[in-house]
């Protein structure tokens, strides 16, 4: 017992910037393989992080664990996808069935980083894709459990959330318009085309709006435009009046 909580916290390990390139993802794959072979796991699908690459790791069904391919920083995007498409015979649609990610919550992952390429600079679609990324892992947390989503949900939360207090520039994570070739384009849009067919990178509402200026943190603008506290919306009470504002509003 005592081994596996060792292992399980090793996996968590970040470079911590003196360690030099390929430190994190030569950890966690020594690590994968050490854990699986202790627990006597044999996982279907094994990814590999890449030099530089520091992605979550999942438990598959069975309990093993499983390397993500794109869920986690230093994603090699387009790389990770033709090497995944070329995996499956160069067939898109059999290169994104479920079986070929390490969890659904890799699977969302994969959209959200081509979000972040497509829109590169743009910090209002950047913030979107990171609200929609959130909403969809919320959703995969009934199925996957919380070890396979909640970092994922914790890291998209607090950038956010550092970003509207002003601890970090909306810039450091959008970075700046990239011109992408023409290919890598047109595979990308597909790719987004089909997931979104499937329910992934969707959002019917923000999961919380950008702060606005002349709003106090903790606070949110109702309907009609008051300001009330966040925690105490729900109890807001609508006098007739308020009632009446809101009716004009949604004409």
């Amino acid at each position: 017992m005592e081994k596996e909580l060792v292992i399980e916290k090793l996996i968590t390990l970040k470079d911590n910037g003196q360690s030099g390139k390929g430190f994190y993802d030569k950890i966690v794959n020594k690590v994968v393989k050490l854990y699986n072979k202790v627990k006597g796991k044999k996982p279907k699908k094994q990814n590999h992080l890449k030099d530089g690459e520091k992605h979550a790791v999942f438990k598959d069904k069975d309990g093993a664990l499983v390397a993500a391919k794109f869920a986690g920083p230093n994603t090699k995007t387009y790389e990770n996808l033709k090497e995944l498409i070329k995996e499956n015979g160069g067939d898109l649609t059999k290169a994104l069935q479920d079986k070929n990610f390490a969890s659904l919550t890799d699977k969302e992952a994969l959209i959200h980083d081509i979000r972040y390429d497509l829109y590169a600079g743009d910090t209002k679609k950047i913030r979107e894709a990171d609200e929609k990324f959130v909403k969809k892992i919320q959703e995969i947390r009934k199925k996957e459990g919380a070890f396979n989503t909640v970092p994922s949900i914790a890291g998209i939360k607090g950038k956010m959330i550092a970003e509207d207090l002003g601890i970090i520039s909306k810039d450091k994570f959008s970075g700046q318009p990239r011109n992408i070739p023409k290919d890598e384009r047109m595979l990308y849009e597909q790719v987004v085309e089909k997931l979104e067919q499937e329910g992934y990178g969707k959002l019917d509402r923000p999961i919380r709006p950008v702060r606005e200026p002349d709003v106090p943190f903790g606070k949110k603008k109702c309907e009609c435009g008051s300001i009330v506290r966040a925690s105490g919306l729900t109890k807001h009470k609508k006098t007739d009046k308020h009632k009446q504002l809101i009716a004009k509003l949604n004409k």
